[in-house]
């Protein structure tokens, strides 16, 4: 695991890499706004839906990149293989949906600011997480 420094609104040096980041404090995060609520994964009425989902955060935020993250099996029939437990459950997906903005991740399930890469990564089963596919869709 890489070592992260929080040194909000200032460049600082990155402990034990020497490189500079910049962070952004928890505010600068592009924002779903006030009113958004996510979703319960427990629920399996939001299992479906994703696409229409991930229109509406891209609206919401004004921008962004929608992906469709699938499995990545080298096989033909690739959607057709469900994606392992994501927020240690398992709603089966062939595929889901989210955006990518200002290197946050957007889904139905996260909070109003989204997620690092990492930190959505860390959401899914490890056991499948290298053979998830991130395919850009616009």
């Amino acid at each position: 695991m890489r070592p992260t420094a929080v040194c909000e609104h200032k460049p600082c040096r990155v402990p034990d890499s020497g490189a500079i980041e910049f962070f952004l404090a928890p505010t600068d995060y592009p924002d779903l706004g006030d009113d958004w609520k996510p979703l319960d994964i427990k629920d399996p009425s939001n299992w479906n839906g994703c696409e229409e989902v991930a229109v509406q955060i891209q609206e919401r935020l004004g921008g962004g990149t929608r992906y469709r993250i699938s499995n990545a099996i080298p096989d033909p029939l690739a959607e057709n293989f469900a994606m392992g437990p994501y927020r240690n459950t398992d709603p089966a997906w062939f595929h889901h949906d989210v955006v990518m903005h200002n290197g946050r991740v957007y889904d139905g399930f996260t909070g109003r600011t989204g997620l690092r890469k990492q930190e959505y990564d860390e959401l899914w089963d490890p056991n499948y997480l290298d053979i998830l596919h991130w395919r850009p869709l616009d």
